[in-house]
Formats: C-alpha cells, structure tokens, sequence
C-alpha cells in the first residue's frame, strides 16, 4: 500500500508547479518531496513531471492519478477540517483580473460581504498573466474576460457581458430602418479602443452584418476614456453596457444601437480559482458570494 502522504506530495506538486512550494505546503522537506514522487514514479513505472524552465509540468500519467486521488484527498482534508478549531483572525484573499468590472461591479457587490466579515481583500487591477499568478499563489480568485486554460486551475462563467452602441444625445438615429440605420452610423464620428477595432469590427459583423466605414475620430485602449469620450460627444463606440450604466441612467448617452436575442453579441467573465483553493473556507466564502451576487447575471 502506497503511503497516503507520498500521493498528498503528489498532489501538492501537481497542483503549485514546484516542489519547493508543495514542501512549504506540506510542512515538508523538498528532498522529501522529491523522495515521495520518485517512489509514486516507481510504483506506476511511469513519469509524472517533466522539469522546464517555467517549472514541473505534468505528463499524461500525472494528470490521470490527480484526476483520480485529488477528490478523495480533498474530502479527507475537509473531514479533518471540521476538528480544527475556527480561526477568527483577519483572512486576505488576493483578487486580480479586469479593473473596469472590478470597479462598477465586483467592489460594489463586495462591499456587502466586507461589512460583518473579517476578511480582508487586495486586488491586482491588470488581466494579464492572470492564469502564471493564480498557479503560482500570487492571486488567490481571478475574473477574466479570457478563458483561463490550465490543468491547475478551475473555472465558471461569472457574468454574461452585453453589447450597445452608445453615443451622445445629439448623435440620435433619425431613422431606424436596419439598412438606413447601418448607413448613418457609418457616417458619425466614432471613438475606439484599438486599431484593429476591438468590439467594432464583432458587432458590425455578428449584429449588424455588415462592413465597418465609419471615421475614426480618437483611438486609446481604456475603457474610461472611451465612455469619457462618448459623453463628451468625441464620437460614438461600442462598449459593454456594465461600463455605461451610469452615463445612460444620467442620461448623458443613448444607446443607438444594441443586439436582437437573434444576433447577440456577448463574452463572458470567468471566475477562477486554483485547484482545491476552496478547501480554504475564506475562499470559498468569498466565490459562494460572488456565484450568489451574479446568479442572474450569467444568461
């Protein structure tokens, strides 16, 4: 019988990337470590991890044995859990992901949790390299707009992102038609966030069905300035309706044009969390609320 704490070092391995993390995890020595994969690696008669410069990477047959033994390991940390006495001093959980929705949404919605809670919260506002930070500990939950493509990590759908073309007030559509409505879009001023027409270039062909050319009056990549330039009537854009909710109850834009539920254009926010982070309880607190803030909010 091979020893339970050789697989919990498996486990630990498989899941940080690094024996030197799964030792600091485990309480561990790495040459312990090391011994315990060596022995696995025995017994099975195959290897589980290749070194790389980024780190071990799994092989086939690591990610079958976690695949196996990583829900029964985990259940039996939980059952131990229910013996250790409660810790009630301050948790931070590390949040990174896509500053504009953390900041209309995610905060607002957060701030209901941090009020009866000793959780304490930190977040990363940058959306790259969220999958390197999340394995490697530096974040402990990520929302992306990205898909998040990782054997250590887990991931759900947090939120539906809807489309609009919104514009000032004096830019209002004097007719609706579609093909006479496509023409005077054509014909306004518009304001992006790129060159290659991010979001634009999607809706003219996935809503409008139809090529893009209209002139382009300012180009920065910020979702702010964008909304900021539409409110000042700078020209018109495509954004996501969560970064205009303000602006339109203000009545400081309009909407000019948005999808049919025949022609939708949507992306959606992942939440993501490292595999078995949510044995920790204040993790687990912290995504439970979030599933349960934006349950309606996926469809």
């Amino acid at each position: 019988m091979t020893n339970p704490l050789f697989l919990q070092s498996f486990l630990a391995v498989y899941r940080t990337g690094s024996q030197t993390r799964a030792a600091e995890e485990l309480h561990l020595t790495q040459p312990a470590i090391s011994q315990h994969i060596k022995i696995i690696e025995k017994r099975i008669g195959k290897p589980l991890f290749i070194r790389e410069a980024k780190g071990l990477k799994p092989t086939a047959s690591a990610h079958q044995l976690a695949l196996q033994i990583g829900h029964h390991l985990d259940a039996i940390d939980d059952f131990w859990q229910t013996f250790t006495p409660q810790n009630t001093a301050v948790k931070t959980i590390y949040i990174g992901g896509t500053r504009e929705f953390i900041a209309t949404d995610i905060i607002p919605a957060l701030s209901h949790l941090l009020k009866d809670s000793s959780i304490r919260l930190r977040f990363l506002l940058d959306s790259d390299h969220l999958a390197e930070r999340l394995v490697s500990n530096e974040i402990d939950i990520a929302i992306s707009v990205h898909p998040l493509i990782h054997s250590q990590i887990d991931t759900e759908v947090l939120y539906q992102e809807k489309f609009a073309i919104v514009a000032h007030p004096k830019w209002k559509l004097s007719n609706q038609k579609k093909l006479t409505r496509v023409k005077q879009l054509n014909t306004l001023p518009w304001v992006v966030y790129d060159e290659h027409l991010l979001f634009v270039k999607e809706y003219y062909q996935h809503v409008l069905v139809d090529h893009f050319s209209g002139e382009i009056k300012l180009v920065i990549n910020d979702l702010w300035s964008l909304l900021a330039a539409v409110n000042a009537g700078i020209g018109i854009s495509v954004l996501p309706l969560y970064v205009c909710q303000s602006s339109l109850l203000e009545k400081k834009i309009i909407i000019l044009d948005q999808p049919t539920k025949a022609r939708p254009l949507l992306n959606y926010f992942q939440l993501a969390w490292k595999t078995g982070a949510l044995r920790s309880t204040t993790v687990s607190t912290v995504i439970n609320f979030l599933r349960d803030r934006f349950a309606a909010c996926r469809n």
